[in-house]
């Protein structure tokens, strides 16, 4: 007779993940340990936690200009810094996301914009979980289907 397994004993499926850490400016960036590396440990800590999580080898570190949010005079057609995560993320492999932090250097519990938002939940499940943090870690989290609930599904277009 063979016992089913039990909840404990399944291994939890192995979900890449990666760390996108980014600053506004290259002030402060020469420093033996700056804020992305503080970014970087801060969720680090919490991808350790997490059962079955695997950090890729990849750094995604964004200190000036190559995540920087782009404020164009033809608002709204600026580029947000999740766009980058995403083109990083899709350039990298892909697939569905496990989690998103949002992070921003002057702002407490930051939220991405309507477009963004779109933009994740095409990576995203509506109970993908969502945490808006500051320079000390998770201030709230919520689903993406919390912060969007009626946004377009990415299978619409196939």
């Amino acid at each position: 007779m063979s016992r089913r397994p039990t909840r404990s004993s399944v291994e939890p499926e192995t979900r890449r993940v990666a760390i996108y850490t980014r600053k506004s400016t290259t002030r402060g960036l020469e420093q033996e340990f700056n804020s992305l590396d503080s970014q970087r440990e801060s969720c680090l800590a919490y991808i350790q936690r997490q059962p079955g999580w695997k950090l890729v080898d990849e750094r995604y570190d964004d200190g000036g200009f190559t995540g920087a949010n782009i404020e164009v005079a033809s608002y709204p057609e600026g580029w947000c810094a999740e766009t980058t995560a995403l083109g990083h993320y899709v350039m990298a492999g892909g697939g569905r996301l496990a989690e998103i932090a949002v992070v921003a250097e002057k702002m407490d519990r930051i939220t991405p914009c309507g477009g963004c938002r779109q933009r994740l939940a095409e990576f995203a499940d509506a109970d993908t979980k969502l945490h808006m943090c500051d320079q000390n870690g998770i201030v709230e989290t919520v689903t993406m289907g919390d912060i969007l609930p009626f946004g377009f599904k990415g299978d619409t277009l196939k």
